[in-house]
């Protein structure tokens, strides 16, 4: 949803206007509607630090050596 929202940024679509289209269509899931508000609403500097891109690879990087390192042990 973000590269949709970054698409939507660099075509000068406003997010308003893409929901409107996305309710109206068989695409409209509640959670992906649900996902552009809170994304929309990531503004703030800290939530919107906290869901840059690339954070989640982080976190499972970080997830996957912890757990190799406990099975080495």
């Amino acid at each position: 949803m973000s590269d949709v929202l970054a698409l939507c940024d660099a075509l000068g679509v406003d997010h308003a206007t893409f929901v409107r289209v996305l309710e109206a269509g068989p695409l409209a899931m509640p959670y992906e509607l649900q996902k552009v508000g809170v994304m929309d609403d990531a503004s703030s500097p800290p939530l919107q630090a906290s869901l840059a891109p690339g954070r989640s690879l982080q976190i499972t990087r970080m997830s996957v050596r912890a757990r190799r390192r406990a099975l080495i042990r």
